[in-house]
């Protein structure tokens, strides 16, 4: 996709309009939401951000980042409660992931 190219590149604006133009073709790319959601949350944009990572999330087949990510725009939108929701079902999901337990 373009639009990892535009990320890898720092280029966020750019990469969330060929993230969403990709969305436009294909509507269920998980991979195009899920990255939309990351420029978005570098872009700090945490509604947009919460609102394409919730876009993302598949049922019985969950990514942790999803969660991670998804509780890390909601902690900076000031709501705890749904962060410490997401960081807790991330934790259930994958314990290991030594991403929970850094910063």
């Amino acid at each position: 996709m373009v639009g990892d190219f535009h990320y890898r590149h720092q280029d966020y604006t750019l990469a969330i309009g060929q993230f969403q133009q990709a969305l436009r073709k294909r509507p269920d790319h998980f991979s195009a939401k899920y990255s939309l959601g990351v420029c978005q949350l570098r872009l700090k944009h945490w509604s947009e951000a919460i609102a394409s990572f919730n876009a993302s999330i598949r049922p019985g087949n969950e990514f942790v980042y999803v969660y991670m990510l998804r509780g890390l725009a909601f902690g900076q939108q000031g709501d705890l409660e749904a962060a410490e929701a997401d960081f807790a079902h991330a934790t259930h999901l994958d314990p290991d992931e030594y991403g929970l337990y850094i910063n």
